[in-house]
């Protein structure tokens, strides 16, 4: 995402690598990010608080391992290239707008041009609401996915358009399923 972000936002964010960003966070303030995300240090809200999402034991954790990014020679560990990242998430972002815009709108907020102005009883979820993710299994989603409009309930026809091109294949799915993970840090 950080490509991403500098070049639409203009951010760049931190390079947990460096020895120089390492000195100079205490692992305290390194907590404080994680749990109160960048406001909490005049930061933008890029970064995302996770208080309400992580235990203590698990802020640790992302803090130990963060410490250990910063020192990838003493720990035999190198961080994975963020391009395969950016490219899964691509991927997902394609295969979003083919299988999931039509109902869930462009920024995953149930507002999709099938639905839009529809006087239906049940509307598609919000996925923008990060609170809807952190209680849904992969294993929910890839089963509302790979079902396609059958998932929803809605009285909807999927011979009727293009816009669901049928259960996608192993490489797929979890692409989409990191893209859908990411809305809700997409902000509104």
């Amino acid at each position: 995402m950080a490509p991403r972000l500098m070049r639409d936002f203009n951010i760049k964010p931190a390079d947990l690598t460096q020895a120089s960003w390492q000195k100079s966070h205490n692992d305290e303030q390194l907590l404080q990010i994680i749990r109160h995300g960048g406001r909490s240090i005049h930061r933008p809200a890029f970064m995302p608080a996770w208080a309400s999402t992580l235990d203590n034991q698990q802020t640790k954790d992302i803090a130990a391992f963060v410490r250990e990014l910063g020192n990838p020679a003493a720990t035999g560990y190198r961080p994975a290239a963020t391009l395969a990242v950016q490219e899964r998430l691509e991927l997902g972002r394609t295969l979003y707008g083919l299988q999931c815009l039509a109902c869930h709108g462009p920024r995953g907020r149930g507002d999709g041009p099938t639905v839009r102005g529809a006087d239906l009883e049940k509307k598609p979820p919000d996925f923008s609401q990060s609170d809807y993710f952190f209680r849904k299994t992969d294993e929910e989603l890839t089963g509302w996915a790979q079902s396609g409009v059958y998932h929803s309930g809605l009285p909807l026809d999927p011979g009727q358009g293009d816009w669901w091109q049928g259960p996608l294949n192993a490489d797929e799915m979890p692409a989409l399923l990191l893209y859908l993970r990411s809305l809700p840090l997409r902000g509104k």
